[in-house]
C-alpha cells in the first residue's frame, strides 16, 4: 500500500529515521535518562507535568548532572500541569548553570495572565541526535503499582534520524519566543546521518497566536482520516471530536472502514469525560466501535490507520490541543511502525469491552443532562 496517499503535505516528510514505541513508563523514562546521561552539548526538554515525586526526581538530578558538566540544559514546564511542584525542586539544575522557564504561570494578578493556553508538549532532544516524543509527563502515574505508580496507559516514541532536527526545531523556536533570542535552531541543531528505514515527519501547534501551525496536527489527522481504505483505530484520553472530523469518521464507517477508538472508562477530569460522553451515542450511530479501557486511566493519543499511517504524539482530538494548547506529534509513515502500532492497538483492544449501543441509551436522563451541559462548555474545558 503507498503511504504517500496518507500524507497531507511532502514537504514535511523525512527519510532514514530509527522509531521506537513505548507504552509503559518505566522502560521509556529508563531510556530517556540513558539519553541525557549520554549529552555532550544541550539537552532541551518541554512537559506538561514534571512532578515533585520519584521520577522526577530522577530526571532533575540527571539533567543537574548534564549541566554541571558543562551540557546546556533548558527547561520548560507548564505552570498548570506543575503547578503543584515548587520553584526550589529545579534548584539543582539552576545552580549547575541549566535554564527553567515556566509557561504561563498561575499569576492570574499579572496583566496578562493566560489560563486556556498551555504547555502540553512532552518533547525531549538530546545533542540535536536523539528525541522523544508522545503521551508520557514527568511523574509516577505512568509506573506500574508496584513500582509506586498508578499504572496509566501511554504511548511515547524514541526518535534517532534526521527527523530530530524538527523535534528540536519545535523547542528552539518556542524558547527564543518567551525567552528572547538564543541562537537559531540552524545553529544548534547538526545535520543528522540516515540511521533506519522509518519516513517520518513532526507537525507541532501552536495555540491561537500561531493560527497557521496550530491546524496542522488536525489536517494531518483529517487527511489520513478521508483515504483510509481498512482500519482507522485510536487512542484518545479526551476524545471530543469537531464537527469535521465526525463527517470523515462517518463517511469512513459507511465506505467499510473498520473505525475503532479506545477510550478512558474513568477520566481524570470529569467534566471533560462528561462532554465526549455526549458523542458517545451520535458516533456509535455512524458505525464508530467505542471501547473504554478499564482500570487505570488510559492517557494516549496516538493512532494508526491501515497499518500504514502512524502518528504518536501529545494532541488529544479536543477544542483545548486543536485551539489552545501548545502540542507536538510525531508521525511515521510505512508498514515497518504501522504494524507494531496496530499489534500494540490489538494487544489494547483485547482487555477493553465494546461500548453497547443499546445499553448505553439506557443511561439516566440526569447523566444525559449533565453531558450535554459539559459539551456545550467543550472548548474551556
Amino acid at each position: 500500500m503507498d503511504w504517500k496517499r496518507y500524507c497531507s503535505d511532502p514537504n514535511r516528510i523525512v527519510e532514514g529515521n530509527r522509531i521506537e514505541l513505548f507504552d509503559a513508563g518505566q522502560h521509556c523514562y529508563d531510556r530517556m535518562l540513558e539519553a541525557v546521561a549520554s549529552a555532550e552539548r544541550f539537552v532541551s526538554l518541554t512537559t506538561f507535568i514534571f512532578a515533585d515525586d520519584t521520577t522526577g526526581s530522577a530526571m532533575r538530578d540527571a539533567l543537574a548532572r548534564a549541566a554541571s558538566r558543562g551540557v546546556e540544559v533548558r527547561l520548560i514546564v507548564d505552570g498548570v500541569g506543575s503547578f503543584d511542584t515548587p520553584r526550589r525542586f529545579f534548584a539543582p539544575i539552576l545552580e549547575a548553570g541549566g535554564e527553567l522557564h515556566v509557561y504561563h504561570p498561575v499569576d492570574p494578578w499579572r496583566l496578562r495572565f493566560v489560563l486556556w493556553h498551555r504547555m502540553h508538549r512532552k518533547n525531549l532532544v538530546v545533542d540535536g541526535r536523539v528525541g522523544f516524543c508522545g503521551g508520557i509527563n514527568l511523574h509516577d502515574a505512568p509506573l506500574g503499582t508496584d513500582q509506586g505508580g498508578e499504572g496509566w496507559h501511554d504511548v511515547h516514541a524514541r526518535v534517532e534520524g534526521p527527523v530530530v532536527r524538527d523535534l528540536g526545531r519545535s523547542f528552539f523556536n518556542t524558547w527564543n519566543r518567551v525567552m528572547g533570542p538564543l541562537r537559531t535552531a540552524h545553529d544548534l541543531l547538526p545535520a543528522v546521518e540516515p540511521v533506519g528505514e522509518h519516513v517520518a515527519s513532526v507537525a507541532w501547534a501552536g495555540g491561537k497566536r500561531r493560527r497557521g501551525r496550530e491546524r496542522l496536527i488536525q489536517r494531518d489527522y483529517r487527511h489520513a482520516i478521508s483515504h483510509a481504505q481498512r482500519s482507522i483505530h485510536i487512542w484518545n484520553a479526551y476524545f471530543i471530536p469537531d464537527l469535521g472530523v465526525r463527517r470523515l469518521l462517518r463517511n469512513a464507517c459507511d465506505r467499510g472502514v473498520d473505525v475503532r477508538v479506545i477510550l478512558p472508562e474513568r477520566g481524570n477530569h470529569p467534566a471533560v469525560q462528561l462532554a465526549a460522553e455526549n458523542l458517545y451515542a451520535r458516533l456509535m450511530r455512524y458505525g464508530v466501535h467505542l471501547h473504554r479501557w478499564p482500570g487505570a486511566l488510559m492517557h494516549a493519543k496516538s493512532a494508526v490507520i491501515d497499518s500504514v499511517w502512524s502518528t504518536v504524539g501529545s494532541c488529544n482530538m479536543d477544542a483545548q490541543s486543536y485551539l489552545h494548547n501548545l502540542e507536538l506529534n510525531v508521525t511515521v509513515y510505512g508498514r515497518s511502525l504501522g504494524d507494531a502500532l496496530e499489534a500494540m492497538f490489538q494487544r489494547d483492544l483485547a482487555r477493553c469491552p465494546e461500548l453497547d449501543p443499546a445499553n448505553w441509551s439506557f443511561r439516566p436522563i440526569s447523566d444525559k443532562l449533565l453531558q450535554r451541559l459539559c459539551y456545550l462548555f467543550r472548548r474551556w474545558l
